[in-house]
Protein backbone atom coordinates (compact mmCIF):
# COMPACT_ATOMS: atom_id res chain seq x y z
CA UNK A 1 0.00 0.00 0.00
CA UNK A 2 1.41 3.40 -0.97
CA UNK A 3 2.18 6.35 1.60
CA UNK A 4 -0.93 8.41 -0.32
CA UNK A 5 -3.32 5.46 0.43
CA UNK A 6 -2.16 5.22 4.05
CA UNK A 7 -2.25 8.64 4.88
CA UNK A 8 -5.77 8.99 3.19
CA UNK A 9 -7.18 5.68 5.64
CA UNK A 10 -5.67 7.98 8.76
CA UNK A 11 -7.50 10.64 8.02
CA UNK A 12 -10.46 8.37 7.09
CA UNK A 13 -10.07 7.12 10.91
CA UNK A 14 -9.18 10.07 12.42
CA UNK A 15 -12.57 11.73 11.22
CA UNK A 16 -14.84 8.74 12.08
CA UNK A 17 -13.39 8.98 15.59
CA UNK A 18 -13.68 12.80 16.03
CA UNK A 19 -17.78 11.96 14.99
CA UNK A 20 -17.89 9.07 17.47
CA UNK A 21 -16.45 11.35 20.44
CA UNK A 22 -18.65 14.08 19.53
CA UNK A 23 -21.60 12.20 19.00
CA UNK A 24 -21.29 10.89 22.56
CA UNK A 25 -20.11 14.19 24.07
CA UNK A 26 -23.65 15.57 22.84
CA UNK A 27 -25.82 12.94 24.75
CA UNK A 28 -26.97 13.58 27.49
CA UNK A 29 -25.95 12.69 31.13
CA UNK A 30 -29.16 11.91 32.64
CA UNK A 31 -29.63 9.70 29.20
CA UNK A 32 -26.69 7.77 29.68
CA UNK A 33 -26.28 3.94 30.79
CA UNK A 34 -24.87 3.33 33.61
CA UNK A 35 -24.17 -0.24 36.15
CA UNK A 36 -25.49 0.93 39.63
CA UNK A 37 -24.62 -1.52 43.00
CA UNK A 38 -26.32 0.10 46.32
CA UNK A 39 -27.41 -2.13 49.18
CA UNK A 40 -28.49 -0.66 51.91
CA UNK A 41 -27.23 2.96 51.51
CA UNK A 42 -28.51 6.16 52.97
CA UNK A 43 -29.51 8.55 50.56
CA UNK A 44 -26.44 10.57 50.60
CA UNK A 45 -24.32 7.49 51.06
CA UNK A 46 -25.89 6.43 47.31
CA UNK A 47 -25.51 9.93 45.59
CA UNK A 48 -21.87 10.02 46.84
CA UNK A 49 -20.83 6.41 45.54
CA UNK A 50 -22.39 7.26 42.47
CA UNK A 51 -21.12 10.58 42.05
CA UNK A 52 -17.55 9.13 42.81
CA UNK A 53 -17.97 6.48 39.84
CA UNK A 54 -19.35 8.65 37.11
CA UNK A 55 -16.16 11.12 37.77
CA UNK A 56 -17.79 14.14 40.31
CA UNK A 57 -20.91 15.29 38.31
CA UNK A 58 -23.44 15.79 40.92
CA UNK A 59 -23.64 18.94 42.68
CA UNK A 60 -25.47 20.22 45.85
CA UNK A 61 -25.92 20.99 49.58
CA UNK A 62 -24.98 18.26 51.45
CA UNK A 63 -27.72 19.35 54.21
CA UNK A 64 -30.67 18.86 51.76
CA UNK A 65 -29.60 14.46 52.05
CA UNK A 66 -30.17 14.73 55.64
CA UNK A 67 -32.32 12.12 56.38
CA UNK A 68 -32.27 8.76 57.40
CA UNK A 69 -33.69 6.96 54.61
CA UNK A 70 -32.12 4.02 52.97
CA UNK A 71 -31.96 2.51 49.46
CA UNK A 72 -31.04 -0.43 47.54
CA UNK A 73 -30.49 -0.36 44.01
CA UNK A 74 -28.40 -2.97 41.53
CA UNK A 75 -28.59 -3.03 37.88
CA UNK A 76 -26.04 -3.82 35.21
CA UNK A 77 -27.42 -1.55 32.55
CA UNK A 78 -29.61 1.44 33.98
CA UNK A 79 -30.08 4.95 33.09
CA UNK A 80 -28.83 7.55 35.18
CA UNK A 81 -32.45 9.39 35.36
CA UNK A 82 -34.22 6.35 36.13
CA UNK A 83 -31.66 5.70 38.53
CA UNK A 84 -31.89 8.86 40.70
CA UNK A 85 -35.64 8.85 40.46
CA UNK A 86 -35.30 5.37 42.59
CA UNK A 87 -33.04 7.09 44.94
CA UNK A 88 -35.00 9.81 45.84
CA UNK A 89 -38.38 8.48 45.73
CA UNK A 90 -40.84 9.98 48.51
CA UNK A 91 -38.38 12.81 49.59
CA UNK A 92 -38.46 16.32 47.97
CA UNK A 93 -35.60 16.49 46.41
CA UNK A 94 -34.99 17.44 42.73
CA UNK A 95 -32.23 16.85 40.16
CA UNK A 96 -31.80 18.49 36.35
CA UNK A 97 -28.80 18.80 34.44
CA UNK A 98 -27.10 22.25 33.57
CA UNK A 99 -23.62 22.26 31.99
CA UNK A 100 -22.48 18.81 32.07
CA UNK A 101 -23.52 19.04 35.89
CA UNK A 102 -26.31 17.62 37.60
CA UNK A 103 -27.70 20.07 39.91
CA UNK A 104 -29.79 18.42 43.12
CA UNK A 105 -32.15 20.76 45.15
CA UNK A 106 -35.15 20.51 46.95
CA UNK A 107 -39.01 21.78 46.81
CA UNK A 108 -40.90 21.68 49.62
CA UNK A 109 -44.67 22.56 49.41
CA UNK A 110 -45.89 23.19 53.28
CA UNK A 111 -48.97 21.72 53.83
CA UNK A 112 -51.68 24.01 55.09
CA UNK A 113 -53.75 23.59 58.18
CA UNK A 114 -56.55 25.10 60.10
CA UNK A 115 -56.58 25.66 64.26
CA UNK A 116 -59.86 27.23 65.60
CA UNK A 117 -61.65 27.21 68.44
CA UNK A 118 -63.53 30.01 70.74
CA UNK A 119 -62.45 32.89 72.84
CA UNK A 120 -63.79 33.19 76.38
CA UNK A 121 -64.01 35.04 79.48
CA UNK A 122 -62.13 32.94 81.96
CA UNK A 123 -64.17 33.80 85.23
CA UNK A 124 -68.02 33.84 83.53
CA UNK A 125 -67.63 31.44 80.63
CA UNK A 126 -69.17 34.35 78.45
CA UNK A 127 -67.99 33.92 74.98
CA UNK A 128 -66.42 37.50 74.05
CA UNK A 129 -67.00 38.96 70.73
CA UNK A 130 -64.72 40.85 68.41
CA UNK A 131 -61.37 39.51 70.65
CA UNK A 132 -58.25 39.63 68.18
CA UNK A 133 -56.01 36.23 67.34
CA UNK A 134 -52.96 36.66 65.44
CA UNK A 135 -50.02 34.31 64.59
CA UNK A 136 -46.93 36.52 65.72
CA UNK A 137 -44.32 37.01 63.25
CA UNK A 138 -46.37 37.26 60.55
CA UNK A 139 -49.72 39.15 58.89
CA UNK A 140 -52.34 36.47 59.61
CA UNK A 141 -54.80 36.51 62.22
CA UNK A 142 -58.43 37.17 62.66
CA UNK A 143 -61.51 38.16 65.13
CA UNK A 144 -64.01 35.80 66.67
CA UNK A 145 -67.45 36.33 65.56
CA UNK A 146 -70.59 36.92 67.72
CA UNK A 147 -70.58 33.44 69.19
CA UNK A 148 -67.09 33.35 70.07
CA UNK A 149 -65.39 31.06 67.19
CA UNK A 150 -62.40 31.91 65.39
CA UNK A 151 -60.78 30.01 62.68
CA UNK A 152 -57.10 30.58 61.00
CA UNK A 153 -55.43 28.76 58.13
CA UNK A 154 -51.12 28.43 57.86
CA UNK A 155 -48.46 26.56 56.97
CA UNK A 156 -47.10 23.75 58.93
CA UNK A 157 -44.70 25.15 61.44
CA UNK A 158 -43.96 26.35 64.80
CA UNK A 159 -45.97 29.08 65.81
CA UNK A 160 -46.72 31.56 69.27
CA UNK A 161 -50.65 32.56 68.97
CA UNK A 162 -51.61 36.11 70.41
CA UNK A 163 -55.14 36.66 71.84
CA UNK A 164 -56.05 39.86 73.02
CA UNK A 165 -59.21 41.90 74.21
CA UNK A 166 -60.14 45.20 75.43
CA UNK A 167 -60.60 44.79 78.98
CA UNK A 168 -58.64 41.71 79.39
CA UNK A 169 -55.04 40.30 80.12
CA UNK A 170 -53.62 39.48 76.48
CA UNK A 171 -52.13 35.98 76.18
CA UNK A 172 -49.81 34.23 74.15
CA UNK A 173 -49.64 30.28 73.75
CA UNK A 174 -46.18 29.43 72.67
CA UNK A 175 -44.86 26.54 70.64
CA UNK A 176 -48.00 25.85 68.92
CA UNK A 177 -46.85 22.69 66.83
CA UNK A 178 -49.34 22.89 64.07
CA UNK A 179 -48.68 20.22 61.94
CA UNK A 180 -52.54 19.24 61.37
CA UNK A 181 -55.67 20.96 61.64
CA UNK A 182 -56.65 21.28 65.51
CA UNK A 183 -58.91 23.42 67.98
CA UNK A 184 -57.41 25.52 70.41
CA UNK A 185 -59.80 27.23 72.95
CA UNK A 186 -58.21 30.38 74.61
CA UNK A 187 -59.86 31.97 77.82
CA UNK A 188 -58.90 35.42 78.58
CA UNK A 189 -58.64 36.51 82.29
CA UNK A 190 -60.49 40.53 83.17
CA UNK A 191 -57.67 42.52 83.39
CA UNK A 192 -58.80 45.63 86.01
CA UNK A 193 -56.59 48.98 85.05
CA UNK A 194 -56.14 51.73 88.14
CA UNK A 195 -56.71 55.11 87.21
CA UNK A 196 -55.18 58.09 89.11
CA UNK A 197 -57.43 60.30 90.68
CA UNK A 198 -59.71 63.25 89.05
CA UNK A 199 -60.72 65.89 90.27
CA UNK A 200 -63.23 68.02 88.68
CA UNK A 201 -63.53 72.13 90.31
CA UNK A 202 -65.85 74.89 88.65
CA UNK A 203 -62.95 77.08 88.89
CA UNK A 204 -59.35 77.25 88.48
CA UNK A 205 -57.45 77.83 91.08
CA UNK A 206 -56.02 81.50 89.56
CA UNK A 207 -59.51 82.55 88.56
CA UNK A 208 -59.48 85.44 90.17
CA UNK A 209 -55.66 86.05 88.18
CA UNK A 210 -56.76 84.94 85.19
CA UNK A 211 -60.34 86.22 84.21
CA UNK A 212 -61.29 89.56 82.70
CA UNK A 213 -64.23 90.57 85.07
CA UNK A 214 -62.47 92.67 87.35
CA UNK A 215 -64.17 93.94 90.68
CA UNK A 216 -66.77 90.38 90.62
CA UNK A 217 -67.97 89.24 93.42
CA UNK A 218 -70.65 85.97 93.75
CA UNK A 219 -72.69 84.94 96.43
CA UNK A 220 -74.56 81.08 96.41
CA UNK A 221 -77.86 80.55 98.21
CA UNK A 222 -75.68 78.87 100.73
CA UNK A 223 -74.46 81.80 101.75
CA UNK A 224 -77.72 83.88 101.71
CA UNK A 225 -79.31 81.13 103.73
CA UNK A 226 -76.21 81.66 106.60
CA UNK A 227 -77.45 85.65 106.97
CA UNK A 228 -79.41 85.93 110.06
CA UNK A 229 -82.86 88.07 109.78
CA UNK A 230 -85.26 89.63 111.92
CA UNK A 231 -88.43 90.80 109.88
CA UNK A 232 -89.26 89.09 106.56
CA UNK A 233 -87.31 86.61 104.53
CA UNK A 234 -84.02 85.99 103.12
CA UNK A 235 -83.30 88.19 100.50
CA UNK A 236 -80.85 88.44 97.70
CA UNK A 237 -80.88 92.78 97.78
CA UNK A 238 -80.14 92.53 101.61
CA UNK A 239 -77.15 89.99 101.44
CA UNK A 240 -75.79 92.17 98.59
CA UNK A 241 -75.84 95.30 100.96
CA UNK A 242 -73.36 93.41 102.78
CA UNK A 243 -70.72 92.84 100.55
CA UNK A 244 -67.17 94.53 100.17
CA UNK A 245 -68.01 98.09 98.22
CA UNK A 246 -71.59 98.40 98.69
CA UNK A 247 -73.79 100.46 100.78
CA UNK A 248 -77.36 101.00 101.91
CA UNK A 249 -79.07 103.94 100.79
CA UNK A 250 -80.62 104.80 103.93
CA UNK A 251 -82.77 103.45 106.98
CA UNK A 252 -86.03 102.01 105.78
CA UNK A 253 -84.80 102.46 101.87
CA UNK A 254 -84.56 99.08 99.43
CA UNK A 255 -82.03 100.37 97.42
CA UNK A 256 -77.93 100.53 97.40
CA UNK A 257 -74.77 102.42 96.42
CA UNK A 258 -72.40 100.50 94.49
CA UNK A 259 -68.46 101.61 95.17
CA UNK A 260 -70.18 105.36 95.46
CA UNK A 261 -72.18 105.10 92.34
CA UNK A 262 -76.47 106.16 92.89
CA UNK A 263 -79.45 103.65 93.67
CA UNK A 264 -80.49 104.68 90.36
CA UNK A 265 -77.39 103.75 88.50
CA UNK A 266 -77.82 99.54 89.28
CA UNK A 267 -78.60 97.22 87.04
CA UNK A 268 -79.93 94.05 87.81
CA UNK A 269 -80.28 91.64 85.21
CA UNK A 270 -81.92 88.13 85.58
CA UNK A 271 -81.33 85.29 83.31
CA UNK A 272 -80.47 88.12 80.72
CA UNK A 273 -83.34 90.16 80.92
CA UNK A 274 -83.40 93.42 82.94
CA UNK A 275 -85.47 94.04 86.70
CA UNK A 276 -86.84 97.32 86.89
CA UNK A 277 -88.69 97.50 90.05
CA UNK A 278 -86.22 94.97 92.46
CA UNK A 279 -88.03 95.53 95.87
CA UNK A 280 -92.15 95.08 96.67
CA UNK A 281 -92.87 96.68 100.82
CA UNK A 282 -89.94 98.97 101.01
CA UNK A 283 -87.85 95.73 100.71
CA UNK A 284 -89.66 93.36 103.54
CA UNK A 285 -90.60 90.65 100.30
CA UNK A 286 -88.02 89.83 97.70
CA UNK A 287 -88.81 90.08 94.48
CA UNK A 288 -87.76 86.12 93.04
CA UNK A 289 -88.21 82.73 94.61
CA UNK A 290 -84.54 81.77 96.31
CA UNK A 291 -85.03 78.24 95.05
CA UNK A 292 -85.03 79.80 91.54
CA UNK A 293 -81.47 80.95 92.22
CA UNK A 294 -78.23 79.14 91.90
CA UNK A 295 -75.54 81.49 91.77
CA UNK A 296 -75.59 85.55 91.85
CA UNK A 297 -73.06 88.14 90.49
Amino acid sequence: MSKQNQSFLTIIFIFFFILISSHRFQTKILEREIAIEIDNLTISEAVKKLDKQLGGIFSYNPDILSTSKTVTLKKKNIKLKKALLIIFESTDVTFTEYNGQIILNTYREKKKVSFSGTVTDASSGEVLIGANIFVVGTNIGASSNQYGFYSITVPTELYNIKCSYIGYKTKVLKNINLQNSRKIDVSLEPESVGLEEVVIESKSKNFNISSVEMGTLEISPKQIKSIPIILGEQDILKSIQLMPGVSTAGEGQSGFFVRGGTADQNLIILDEAPIYNATHLLGFFQFLIQMQLKLQN
